[in-house]
């Protein structure tokens, strides 16, 4: 069977398990272990097993909130963008509208030095790549481009939280005005 013929036959039963997935995970929940010594923790949990929610989450969260997630933890504030082993992670945080011309050449150099040069450009709203070269010229530099404004960032960790709770793990980043 080709791969079109088995998707086209798998399309039945993917109908029937769509109605399926809130029990299951209903289930999933009520049967994950329950290990987590809730009462001397800091942090609240999910009411099912070890996974983390915090509330009003502090910078000296992140990197707590950061280990549990790289244990296979589900956690909230969420881990948005990880460190890559096979490169680093270069954050540029835009502030406001307007690039500086510095700003953009520092971004074209690091996709040109190699490309395992991860890079994740945080910017307030959709105007500041209008206002730049365009949201084209960072996807052809390898970008990826997350609207958002940061919260609060753990420099020793090298974790930055947004104003939505996701959390972004780095090796360098740079806050542009």
């Amino acid at each position: 069977m080709t791969f079109d013929g088995l998707h086209r036959a798998s399309r039945p039963l993917l109908a029937l398990s769509i109605p399926l997935i809130p029990l299951y995970l209903t289930w999933a929940r009520s049967s994950k272990s329950t290990d987590c010594d809730s009462d001397t923790s800091p942090y609240s949990d999910l009411d099912y097993g070890c996974d983390l929610y915090v509330k009003n989450p502090k910078v000296e969260d992140l990197p707590v909130l950061y280990e549990k997630w790289q244990s296979g933890s589900d956690v909230w504030p969420w881990v948005w963008c990880q460190r890559n082993e096979n490169g680093p992670h270069h954050v540029f945080v835009m502030g406001g509208v307007r690039w500086d011309e510095g700003d953009l050449k520092s971004i074209e150099q690091l996709s040109r030095d190699n490309v395992n040069n991860n890079i994740v450009v945080v910017v307030k709203d959709e105007r500041a790549m209008k206002e730049s070269k365009g949201m084209e010229w960072f996807l052809q530099r390898r970008c990826a481009v997350i609207e958002g404004t940061a919260k609060f960032q753990h420099e020793e960790a090298r974790l930055l939280m947004l104003e939505d709770e996701r959390i972004i793990a780095y090796d360098s980043i740079s806050f542009l005005s």
